[in-house]
């Protein structure tokens, strides 16, 4: 795995899925000891859910996880029909077990262990107290008690791994690699993840010329470690050092030491695992309700099903939460903060400048992908109609230096030759039209910041809705779009049919273009249209009056027309060329129209041009 580089795998274990993980499998360790806790051989058992309690679930798990790998048995079931052959003796001492570790450990060490100055080893005490009261009373010959007998000293000589085998165990050691990377990140503090598994895959590699287990941190000896009082890695090496002694030379001395104490100790060293339990349930719930069902179905999948397979569908279970928040994310209508350029969420703030001239500023807390797209369309109508502290204006009772704004009224007309650009459905979206219309709404601006990065699908659709939105006399414009984003959008040729001019480096720059205090422009493209004029009176110099009060527009040429303020009661138009293409293929004209008081200038006196 560090070979191939996959060490960003374990950026999958989220802390939510690694604590649920390490809970189940805590429950996993428990019910593996109980078979020695009580001395019952509750039979080897494996497969989805085999630590149920109830038989009908035997049932249940066979009809519906067939396809998974089959089980017989279940360890509290079999312990249940067994309880009546517990060995009295055994759980004598195992009671006795449970409660010398707790008095110790819990009663003793947090009164009076500040006395001492070293953490008392209650786990080594008990282990060589049972082993001196198994030789003493003789419990395995005279009680029947199970210990630990035979315990080979030395070391294993070195020998190759049969590769013979490895047709035969390559999915289980597939299985078991990754679950033992998955505990080893998730139990100890990774700086570097490709080094853990550098030294997993070495440690492994050696240790399979000796027959040795595979290395990691396993749960219940990681515990143990903690409730030792083991603070540094150090600890691991006066373990090895004491675990060496025995194997060179105390192991027969062990060979008394009852199997249940061993069981004892372990399960005792999964308490924190549980005590956790409901001071995570609430704070999970109180935080992050997404964070709290990964940490449930973590569990329960652990439980149920086997670790690995509880693994895969938690792992599984998060990314879906993942792809489920960005699909449906959340979006926010922003305002002004007073005294400053900023702009944030309405409903966060409660002091904030109304900026008016009917301007909405919304943003989209997620990448804009294929998977979302439908939702941002939706949530940007919504945010159109809905009530913000923007204040609407109405350009029917506008007046500039005493002059009403409606007397130059300019109507646009004609016929749409092009079907590049998706028109919106009147006849399906007429109520909506309405609505829209009446909200007061002249801009809307975009707030581009929460898009990391966007595709085909959503660049078209991000087209569709600003010319839809034009349709409704609605001026769009996007403000603080990332390099990247402002790439992929020149790439897949959003600005033949969006000008760039839409696009501003801040929020409070499209803000100032939208109230006027830069030039709002509104743009139509491929139509032959007729742009007639409302007759004004007087003259200006250079300029030709409106007599016949109508202007034709050629076909085949580009015109460009803008209106500058004055306080005259004029109008003034210009015109400007851009290159010409074949006119067969070449049908469209593009209209900048500036609603404003001037004078009428540099026409052109040809018939053409009238």
């Amino acid at each position: 795995m560090a070979i191939l580089r996959v060490e960003f795998l374990a950026s999958y274990l989220s802390d939510q899925l690694v604590n649920g993980f390490c809970t189940g499998a805590a429950v996993h360790v428990v019910g593996v000891q109980l078979g020695k806790l009580l001395q019952l051989n509750l039979g080897q058992v494996g497969g989805p859910g085999y630590l149920y309690i109830v038989r009908i679930f035997d049932f249940l798990l066979n009809f519906f996880f067939k396809i998974f790998s089959p089980f017989t048995q279940q360890i509290f079931f079999n312990l249940i029909q067994k309880l009546p052959q517990v060995n009295l003796i055994v759980l004598f001492l195992s009671i006795f077990g449970f409660a010398f570790l707790y008095l110790g450990k819990d009663v003793f060490s947090p009164k009076f262990g500040y006395l001492i100055p070293f953490v008392i080893p209650f786990e080594l005490l008990l282990v060589i107290l049972a082993t001196a009261v198994s030789s003493f009373a003789n419990l395995r010959d005279n009680f029947n008690v199970t210990v630990l007998n035979f315990v080979p000293t030395g070391l294993p000589e070195a020998r190759l791994p049969r590769l013979d085998l490895l047709p035969y165990v390559f999915g289980d050691a597939l299985e078991i690699a990754f679950v033992s990377v998955a505990l080893h990140l998730s139990m100890c503090k990774v700086l570097i993840e490709e080094w853990e598994l550098y030294a997993l895959g070495l440690v492994d590699s050696l240790s399979s010329f000796f027959t040795a287990y595979p290395v990691t941190s396993v749960l219940g000896r990681s515990m143990l470690n903690v409730e030792c009082g083991a603070k540094t890695q150090f600890s691991g090496l006066i373990t090895g050092l004491l675990l060496l002694v025995v194997i060179l030379w105390l192991g027969p001395i062990l060979s008394s030491l009852p199997v249940c104490i061993l069981a004892v100790i372990i399960i005792f060293s999964m308490k924190c695992a549980f005590e956790k339990i409901p001071r995570e349930f609430l704070h999970l719930w109180r935080v992050s309700k997404i964070d709290f069902l990964i940490w449930i179905v973590t569990i329960f999948a652990t439980i149920l099903l086997n670790v690995m397979q509880g693994l895969a569908l938690a792992v599984t279970f998060a990314l879906l939460t993942t792809i489920f928040r960005i699909q449906w994310p959340r979006w926010h209508l922003l305002s002004n903060l007073t005294g400053t350029e900023n702009y944030r969420d309405s409903g966060r703030y409660k002091r904030f400048t109304p900026f008016g001239h009917g301007i909405k500023i919304f943003r989209f807390d997620a990448p804009l992908l294929f998977t979302n797209v439908d939702h941002f369309a939706k949530s940007a109508i919504t945010a159109i109609l809905t009530e913000s502290p923007s204040i609407p204006i109405n350009n029917n009772n506008i007046t500039i230096n005493g002059s009403s704004c409606d007397k130059n009224l300019f109507k646009i007309s004609g016929t749409r030759k092009s079907d590049k650009i998706k028109k919106f459905d009147l006849n399906t979206h007429s109520l909506l039209e309405r609505r829209i219309k009446s909200s007061g709404v002249k801009s809307l601006i975009v707030d581009c910041t929460g898009f990391t990065f966007v595709d085909y699908t959503s660049i078209n659709a991000l087209a569709d809705l600003y010319h839809q939105l034009c349709e409704l006399n609605i001026n769009v414009l996007f403000a603080g779009a990332k390099a990247p984003v402002r790439d992929m959008l020149e790439s897949c040729n959003f600005f033949n049919s969006v000008p760039k001019e839409q696009f501003y480096p801040t929020i409070h720059d499209a803000v100032l273009a939208a109230s006027n205090k830069k030039k709002w422009q509104k743009r139509r493209r491929g139509f032959h249209s007729e742009l007639s004029l409302k007759k004004i009176s007087g003259g200006g110099g250079g300029g030709i009056q409106d007599d016949t009060n109508s202007l034709c527009v050629g076909e085949n040429e580009l015109y460009q027309w803008s209106f500058k303020q004055s306080t005259d009661t004029h109008i003034i138009i210009k015109e400007e060329n851009e290159e010409e293409e074949e006119e067969e293929e070449r049908e469209e004209n593009l209209f900048v129209v500036e609603f404003g008081l001037g004078t009428l200038e540099n026409l052109n006196n040809s018939e053409e041009n009238k």
